[in-house]
C-alpha cells in the first residue's frame, strides 16, 4: 500500500495510509506569532499529541473529528496500533518543562516513531521497545529539546531506516533553535523530499529525509 508523508512545519506531520494520522499539530501563529507556518487545513482520523504546548497540541484545529491520543499506553483503532511512552521535555526528569510522549505507530506494515519534544536520551527499557522503526521523526533544534549531538546518539541507539529531522529553526520559526545544517554536518545519504513524499517500501539503505 502507498503511504504519503507530509510535513506541515515544526514537529507536525501527516501520515496517510489506511488511516490519516496527524502528529503534533501546532496552533496557527502560536506564541504570539513565533510559529508562523501555514494554518493546518486538513482532516485526520487520528491525532497524536506529545505534550500540552501550543506548538504541538492544536488537535481542535484539525478537521474531521479525529480520535485524539495524548496518553501513554497501547491504543488500537481498527488495524492501527499506537503505543505511547512517557519521557521528559528536558534533561532534568521534567523539572523544567514537564513530560513528553513518544508515539510508536504501526500502520500498513510500517512503523513510524515520533519523539515529540524529547529533552534527553530515553531510558534503556524504552529504547528497546522503540528500536528499528521504518521512520523516525526526531527533534534536532536544541534549546527546548535535544540538539544535534544528542539526536545522533539516539539515532545510533534506535537505528531507524529513515531519519526525519524536525523542530529546528526556519524562516517560519522565531525561536532560537539550531537550523537543519547543524544536524546535517558530516552526514551522508541525505535526501531532500519536498513537502510531501509517497512511500511504497522502506529504503534498503539508511537515509536522512529532509522535508522542505
Amino acid at each position: 500500500m502507498e503511504i504519503k508523508i507530509r510535513w506541515f512545519g515544526h514537529a507536525c506531520f501527516r501520515v496517510k495510509g489506511s488511516k490519516r494520522i496527524i502528529m503534533d499539530p501546532y496552533r496557527y501563529l502560536a506564541f504570539n506569532g513565533k510559529i508562523a507556518y501555514p494554518k493546518i487545513d486538513e482532516s485526520a482520523d487520528i491525532v497524536t499529541i506529545s505534550h500540552d504546548h501550543d506548538d504541538h497540541n492544536a488537535y481542535d484545529e484539525v478537521k474531521g473529528n479525529p480520535v485524539v491520543i495524548k496518553e501513554e499506553g497501547s491504543h488500537t483503532i481498527d488495524n492501527i496500533r499506537i503505543e505511547g511512552f512517557t519521557t521528559f521535555h528536558d534533561s532534568k526528569k521534567g523539572k523544567q518543562r514537564g513530560k513528553n510522549l513518544i508515539f510508536k505507530i504501526e500502520m500498513d506494515r510500517m512503523v513510524f516513531l515520533h519523539l515529540g519534544d524529547l529533552g534527553g536520551i530515553p531510558e534503556n527499557d524504552i529504547i528497546e521497545k522503540i528500536r528499528n522503526p521504518d521512520f523516525l521523526f526526531i527533534p534536532v533544534g536544541g534549546k527546548f529539546t535535544i540538539g544535534p549531538s544528542e539526536a545522533k546518539k539516539i539515532i545510533n541507539l534506535i537505528e531507524p531506516f529513515v531519519t526525519v529531522p524536525m523542530h529546528y529553526r526556519t524562516c517560519s520559526v522565531a525561536f532560537e533553535l539550531f537550523d537543519i545544517h547543524k544536524f546535517l554536518e558530516g552526514e551522508k545519504n541525505i535526501k531532500y523530499v519536498g513537502r510531501e513524499v509517497k512511500v511504497r517500501k522502506t529504503p534498503k539503505r539508511k537515509e536522512i529525509w529532509v522535508f522542505e
